[in-house]
């Protein structure tokens, strides 16, 4: 309600990604809403609904809004493509999202039912197999929206030393390949073949620790001076925690789902014994994600210490932050090593600067 009656009382054009988190907020009530008008919330398939649509509104819509205002925020480039995000906005509102639980008993326990049986009918998973499937499309608009978004017209990321934005670059180069599997997981949970059920816990964490907590974190990273008045306490603290949530929580959990994959071939095979090799890939898996608790106190007390000594953000100095839409384009604009080096350029490339004078123009030969 607060959030409402602030984007209500507003003084200006409010920016794309901010309609993202409104209707990520409003999405979470009307959804439950319309699956309770519809009978649902007692039925397994109500519920399984009722989770992919909050998965694709509340949560989906809300860190697409802030990571795409973050991206413009810490790289000070425009939003690349405002198309893109009102793909995402629609794509979220009408498909169902895949990444998430397979089963209900999420919306079953937050609304205090049983879970019920999960019985889709032939049509229901043709249905849901298609609108999971078509998920794909705002998945990609905003993975792509971000990426392009923080390099501008330069293959490079702007600003990657600064806190927020590797973890909001890896948020997005996640989105992708674990939106394609969880696409896979949930179609096979549809439609009761039950194969790639051993992976489904795994890629559920594997969706949490790699795709929205750096998302959500690197935003908060980002607007994190703006939000205080001074800076994080050390750049370099915050490089090593974003090292160690983001090589902790890969390999710990991609060395559990290979377990998982253990145990499901084994399965298979309809051998009863316990495997030894799973079971020390499980141990090997949870001794590594300690690389993220780690990493996350990293980042707490670095944020907390920045609060009471951190430097004060210069107020006389510009913002890199952008107001999301693009207020001038320059011709005719200076450019950075950088970019000359990702031109194909070396270190024996000859620099020849061109001259500019104020003479008068004449019209362009086309």
């Amino acid at each position: 309600v607060n959030q409402l009656l602030t984007a209500a009382s507003r003084t200006r054009k409010m920016a794309l990604p901010a309609w993202l988190i409104i209707i990520g907020l409003l999405s979470d009530p009307i959804s439950t809403v319309i699956i309770a008008v519809t009978g649902g919330l007692e039925t397994g398939l109500g519920q399984w609904l009722l989770v992919r649509m909050v998965s694709g509104g509340f949560f989906f819509l809300q860190v697409a809004g802030v990571s795409l205002y973050a991206a413009s925020q810490g790289t000070g480039n425009p939003l690349w493509s405002r198309s893109l995000a009102a793909v995402t906005l629609l794509g979220a509102l009408l498909t169902l999202n895949p990444m998430g639980d397979t089963s209900g008993k999420l919306a079953a326990d937050m609304l205090g039912f049983d879970v019920g049986a999960f019985e889709p009918t032939s049509n229901d998973v043709i249905a849901g197999s298609f609108l999971m499937a078509l998920a794909a499309i705002p998945i990609i608009a905003l993975s792509s929206n971000i990426l392009v978004t923080m390099r501008g017209d330069d293959v490079f990321m702007e600003n990657p030393d600064s806190p927020g934005m590797p973890e909001i670059n890896m948020g997005a180069l996640m989105l992708i390949p674990l939106g394609i599997g969880a696409l896979f997981v949930q179609t096979d949970a549809l439609t009761g073949g039950n194969e790639l059920s051993g992976i489904s816990p795994t890629l559920l964490l594997l969706v949490v620790w790699l795709l929205l907590v750096p998302l959500a974190l690197g935003s908060a990273l980002c607007v994190y001076p703006a939000v205080t008045g001074r800076n994080l306490l050390s750049t370099n603290r915050s490089r090593w925690a974003f090292w160690m949530m983001a090589g902790g929580a890969f390999s710990g959990l991609i060395i559990t789902m290979m377990a998982d994959f253990s145990e499901m071939a084994l399965a298979e095979a309809a051998v009863e014994d316990d495997s030894m090799i799973s079971n020390k890939l499980r141990a090997i898996g949870s001794v590594l994600f300690y690389g993220t608790v780690i990493g996350a106190i990293l980042h707490c007390l670095n944020m907390i210490s920045g609060i009471f000594r951190g430097a004060f953000v210069d107020a006389q100095s510009t913002p890199s932050s952008s107001s999301i839409e693009q207020a001038s384009y320059n011709l005719t604009a200076g450019t950075t090593v950088r970019k000359i080096l990702a031109s194909g350029a070396n270190l024996d490339t000859e620099i020849v600067p061109i001259s500019q004078d104020e003479g008068s123009g004449s019209p362009t030969e086309l």
